[in-house]
């Protein structure tokens, strides 16, 4: 009967722990929600983003179009100088969405220089193709620009590089850019001036001088004589005056 009633009474304090265990765990899972509320859901896109392919040489054999090739030409100058050559700036760039093909080596994109307005009927004077057979194919991506200078040297030429000896004369000059192999492909057209050449100042005259130490000479001559010419007469009359005297 002892023994029955130290058995309840050592089970009694367990109990009690157990319980209050599990009031502490159920009060706080009820209570933590609301002092640390749950993590927003991540921001989920249906968009995906893709970079531009790159150009891929093997993939495209097309030539660019007209309509799709942007042909550009600037000068540092516009006054054409001897002995100052002028520099221009030859710019392809692909308008288009895809991948093309272009020639730019000069032989194909060459900067020719025309006497007054380019045409059928104006005088041909130089050409940056004229001294150039290789050939520089390019493959150019959407947005992709080929930069090149080319230089005038206040020349003429002529087809297979043959040189001309005829001087540039003063007046007006333009200057475009065309693509052989895309018909209709050409840049805007750069006008250049040669002026006339300076003239020569007047060289200095010496009859100037010369006419005036003449006179000079002439007038100090004159003055060195008149003593003299004086003397004489002073000295006739000192022997009339001697003779008198007598």
């Amino acid at each position: 009967m002892q023994a029955a009633e130290r058995g309840a009474a050592g089970r009694g304090p367990v109990v009690v722990v157990v319980l209050l265990v599990a009031v502490l765990v159920l009060v706080g899972v009820l209570v933590a929600p609301a002092v640390w509320p749950e993590a927003p859901p991540p921001i989920v896109s249906d968009a995906k983003v893709h970079p531009p392919a790159p150009a891929d040489p093997g993939g495209s054999t097309r030539t660019c179009d007209a309509d799709e090739l942007d042909v550009r030409l600037a000068a540092d100058r516009t006054t054409v100088t001897a002995g100052e050559p002028v520099v221009f700036t030859v710019s392809l760039e692909n308008a288009g969405a895809t991948p093309c093909l272009v020639d730019g080596a000069d032989a194909n994109r060459p900067v020719t220089v025309w006497a007054g307005e380019p045409g059928r009927d104006a005088e041909r004077v130089w050409s940056s193709g004229d001294c150039d057979e290789a050939e520089r194919m390019l493959l150019l991506g959407p947005g992709s620009v080929d930069t090149q200078e080319v230089r005038w040297s206040d020349v003429r030429s002529a087809p297979g590089c043959e040189r001309v000896e005829k001087p540039i004369e003063p007046g007006i000059y333009s200057a475009q850019v065309t693509v052989a192999d895309v018909d209709g492909a050409a840049s805007q057209v750069v006008q250049l001036t040669r002026p006339e050449p300076p003239e020569p100042s007047p060289s200095p005259s010496r009859s100037g001088k010369s006419g005036s130490g003449k006179s000079g000479s002439e007038k100090s001559g004159s003055t060195s004589a008149s003593p003299s010419a004086s003397a004489t007469p002073t000295d006739e009359s000192n022997g009339d005056a001697g003779g008198a005297d007598e």
